[in-house]
């Protein structure tokens, strides 16, 4: 009997790596060697991608931001208080960030790819393409902006995940953001996969996936 045991993740970004190419853009994954580094990359201008997904979408209708990758207690961390989010983040929540998100680490990526699934998503068998309802394409620099223009309203939101630890804490920070209010405000793709296929080209000018 054939062993179906596969993590989500791993999943997911093989079928992003699938999806992808049906809109013509050839990625490979970048992050086998170094689990750290950003899961996709394209053959054309070595574009970075991270992988998303999300489950019970139709229930809440969010998307995660993960901006913060580690924070403790402690005064406020000098490096990040010129960042207005890492600012006002340890400010009302009187923590110190220890490390930034993805989306604030240098050169980390340029675009996410998030896959929305309505209901949970089973993988009985892996070998199987389970396609999801929905697909957001966004760049970094659009989502950024978005949080920036949305600041306050967004922070006000934010979920901690604690960790306790040789009395210390430790945790992460993401903020809910509605897909409905960031597709309103930013340029991005959000649609099925077969009406995306038809704005392909599009998609390709959006994320700079172009021979020079």
């Amino acid at each position: 009997m054939p062993n179906y045991r596969v993590t989500k993740t791993s999943y997911i970004e093989n079928l992003s790596i699938k999806i992808l190419n049906e809109l013509g853009i050839f990625t490979k994954r970048n992050n086998t060697a170094n689990t750290t580094a950003v899961d996709l990359v394209t053959d054309i201008n070595s574009i970075k991608i991270d992988v998303q997904y999300s489950q019970n979408f139709a229930q809440w209708g969010d998307l995660r931001y993960d901006f913060v990758s580690a924070y403790s207690k402690g005064i406020r961390g000098k490096e990040y208080s010129s960042i207005d989010i890492f600012k006002k983040f340890e400010s009302i929540y009187g923590l110190k960030v220890d490390k930034v998100g993805k989306y604030y680490q240098k050169d980390y990526l340029d675009a996410i790819i998030v896959l929305f699934y309505n209901q949970t998503l089973e993988i009985i068998n892996p070998t199987k393409d389970y396609m999801p309802d929905k697909i957001l394409l966004v760049t970094k620099d659009e989502i950024v902006r978005y949080v920036d223009n949305n600041l306050n309203e967004l922070l006000e939101k934010t979920k901690l995940n604690n960790k306790e630890g040789l009395g210390d804490l430790h945790g992460s920070a993401f903020l809910p953001i509605k897909v409905s209010k960031l597709i309103e405000s930013t340029n991005c793709y959000f649609d099925t996969i077969e009406n995306l296929k038809n704005k392909s080209n599009e998609i390709k000018k959006y994320l700079g996936y172009k021979k020079i």
